[in-house]
């Protein structure tokens, strides 16, 4: 159950997240940490993806925005 919803929210977040969308870093990160917790983080299917998705997030001129193409601040740079 945990780690159907867990591997949903790294493929898409549900639509009552839209409100959270300036935190998807946040998200990836815990997401990730829960399914490492439970031992269901498979590294082969979920690395790949999860650094592209931050790649996207990163400012060409240094540190991360809250999703892609968004304005780079601390919070997401720090998650």
């Amino acid at each position: 159950l945990h780690e159907e919803w867990l591997c949903r929210g790294l493929k898409q977040l549900p639509t009552n997240f839209a409100g959270l969308d300036a935190s998807r870093p946040w998200f990836v990160f815990w997401i990730s940490h829960a399914l490492e917790v439970i031992e269901a983080y498979d590294e082969e299917v979920w690395a790949p993806q999860v650094a592209s998705f931050l790649a996207k997030c990163q400012h060409p001129d240094g540190g991360f925005g809250g999703g892609p193409m968004q304005l780079a601040h601390l919070a997401p740079t720090y998650a």
